[in-house]
């Protein structure tokens, strides 16, 4: 009797674990299998850039100190390579994620890089930026707003 009430016990435990655990995505390693829900939750970044493309390049150092060295434990961040190369910035997730499409997401064209998305903690879009149409700057006073 004691053994079934031991073993009933423990596997509602467990099944609260499991439950809890699966509930708890908001703080999942971002991957290029990542999708837009992937980053509700909490603010988010999506810088869009191509390792050909010479203003990503000098962008993407300065987006480190800037903004992931700043705010990476208040904001998930993504650096879409739209290429499908890597960035020489380790520290920051990257690869090429054919679920965020900045178009998509935005629901304007743009076919330009360096182009980055703000999105708040319920995914809507709260900033964005098409090639060098907004500044760093503007980065980081949105997403200091947000956090």
């Amino acid at each position: 009797m004691k053994l079934g009430i031991i073993l009933i016990l423990s596997i509602a435990v467990l099944s609260a674990c499991t439950i809890t655990g699966n509930a708890v995505k908001k703080d999942a390693t971002l991957t290029s299998e990542s999708n837009l829900d992937d980053f509700h939750g909490k603010p988010s970044i999506i810088l869009f850039g191509g390792t050909y493309c010479g203003h990503c390049q000098q962008a993407v150092p300065v987006f480190k100190e800037k903004v992931d060295d700043v705010y990476s434990d208040k904001v998930n961040i993504w650096i879409n390579v739209v290429d499908g190369g890597k960035f020489d910035v380790e520290e920051i997730p990257q690869g090429l994620n054919s679920n965020l499409i900045f178009d998509d997401i935005t629901e304007t064209g743009c076919k330009y890089v360096p182009s980055w998305i703000i999105l708040d903690e319920n995914g809507d879009v709260a900033l964005s930026s098409c090639g060098g149409e907004k500044e760093m700057g503007d980065m980081i006073k949105t997403i200091g707003g947000l956090v």
